[in-house]
């Protein structure tokens, strides 16, 4: 919440800590954020937390990725998404973050809600890469082929699925 100072302006929010909260903080985050989607609300909107915050906490969580840094970017990419369900940068960066550390079954959900609100190649590639290391590759062959199949020849994601998907066993790529 939102509180104010001494001379009347208002301080930011305290920051969400997922990692060290006790159980039934949890608990009442989860009621919170049940109450603010009852009430139309997004989480960030019932906590005071501004759009300004919400980008500012992307680029920090960002930052962590490109150092690859992803276990401590993990936390903060959840709290995206708990504070931005709706936007899909967030989803994107957990599951990329998971993916990196090495738990590609549990990262391809958030890469699957990337799809169900963008049409993201990026996605989809990346949901390849998911099910390959996981084994399953008639999935990751779907996958890179859907991203053949929905990108031009120019598009980098175009390349990496041509280059993933001839390196599957018995998979016959269009050339």
């Amino acid at each position: 919440m939102t509180t104010l100072s001494p001379q009347g302006a208002k301080s930011p929010p305290p920051p969400i800590n997922i990692a060290n909260m006790k159980p039934e903080e949890l608990w009442a985050l989860q009621s919170t954020a049940r109450s603010a989607f009852a009430e139309g609300q997004t989480l960030s909107e019932k906590l005071g937390v501004s759009p300004d915050e919400i980008k500012a906490r992307y680029g920090t969580v960002s930052a962590l990725c490109d150092k690859g840094q992803f276990a401590q970017a993990l936390t903060g990419a959840l709290e995206l998404l708990l504070l931005a369900p709706t936007d899909w940068r967030s989803a994107f960066l957990v599951g990329t973050c998971l993916q990196r550390l090495n738990r590609p079954t549990e990262a391809v959900p958030y890469y699957s809600w990337v799809l169900a609100q963008t049409t993201s190649a990026a996605a989809q590639f990346r949901i390849g890469e998911c099910m390959w290391a996981a084994g399953e590759t008639n999935a990751a062959r779907d996958a890179f082929l859907s991203v053949l199949n929905s990108t031009g020849k120019a598009d980098p994601v175009h390349t990496l699925a041509l280059t993933a998907a001839k390196s599957l066993p018995a998979t016959a790529v269009p050339h």
